[in-house]
């Protein structure tokens, strides 16, 4: 296959090609045919009736023996595995001659994701992929360590996991830096935290928090150490959201007014000074508060 070719398959295309390129790859490393039981799944879904092999047509086909499930899973994230870095490689190679650019490319990774996780549907229950996803994937891995050493239990830990992964998911193909596009962005994070904190106790939530956004911490602590109750770090994450929220709103504005900024500024001081006490918003304005602007 030239050079040309092979970039085209390997990275333009390469979510869409990719479930053809696993299918019609052998199950073995030998040539003569696939070994039983170590198919990926697209390819044992084209072999009805073969030894040990599930369908998608098959309905109430019995469920795989747990060894062949596992080698399944396995040979499927090799495939991947192999996939990802020669795309990356032929990313490399074109440069600035890529189409699309760098977008383009993390766009294509993250169908290839998709494409994987759709794989994996093929061979493990419901359950089971919620398992693997929360070790293994980015927003797994996010939740398991924001909640670290907090008091969440499993089943909570859990609930997280599918409100970020649907957050992620929702964006994984969003590369647009518009602030347009960020300002939807972050609407529809506050909205996720505002749901993960009605499923975590107030002390827990406040962690999440925290563990996204350096700021947060800081109020975190700033809260702890005068002896405020949590209900007042809470507050201050509003705060700090509408004010973030608020500032990308004039950002897309046809024709902002330039006293729009000094405006936003100085209500929210009010508001910090409400919350936290009327000195507060002045004297942590290098420390807790470090995110507000001075007008």
């Amino acid at each position: 296959m030239s050079p040309m070719r092979r970039f085209t398959w390997a990275v333009l295309l390469v979510a869409g090609t990719a479930a053809l390129w696993l299918a019609s790859r052998p199950a073995a490393p030998s040539r003569s045919g696939p070994a039983p039981g170590s198919g990926t799944p697209r390819a044992a879904g084209r072999e009805p009736g073969a030894q040990g092999e599930t369908t998608r047509d098959s309905g109430a086909a019995a469920p795989l023996p747990a060894e062949e499930k596992r080698a399944r899973v396995e040979r499927i994230k090799r495939d991947y595995d192999e996939v990802r870095p020669r795309a990356a490689a032929d990313y490399a190679a074109a440069g600035g001659s890529f189409p699309g650019g760098l977008n383009a490319f993390l766009r294509q990774l993250a169908l290839l994701e998709r494409e994987k996780r759709a794989d994996l549907a093929t061979v493990l229950s419901a359950a089971e992929l919620d398992e693997l996803e929360l070790a293994e994937t980015n927003a797994g891995q996010t939740v398991r360590r924001a909640l670290a050493g907090t008091g969440a239990a499993e089943a909570q830990v859990r609930a997280v996991f599918q409100l970020e992964r649907e957050f992620q998911d929702r964006f994984a193909l969003v590369f647009d830096l518009t602030p347009a596009a960020l300002l939807e962005r972050q609407r529809v994070r506050d909205q996720y935290d505002e749901r993960i904190l009605a499923v975590l106790e107030p002390a827990d939530g406040l962690a999440w928090l925290a563990a996204r956004d350096g700021d947060q911490g800081l109020m975190n602590e700033w809260v702890r150490q005068r002896g405020l109750p949590p209900g007042v770090s809470l507050e201050l994450w509003r705060i700090k959201a509408g004010f973030v929220l608020r500032r990308l709103e004039l950002k897309t504005a046809e024709k902002p007014s330039p006293l729009a900024l000094g405006e936003l500024i100085r209500d929210t001081e009010r508001r910090l000074a409400a919350a936290a006490g009327p000195d507060a918003p002045v004297r942590e304005r290098d420390g807790a508060f470090r995110w507000l602007p001075r007008p």
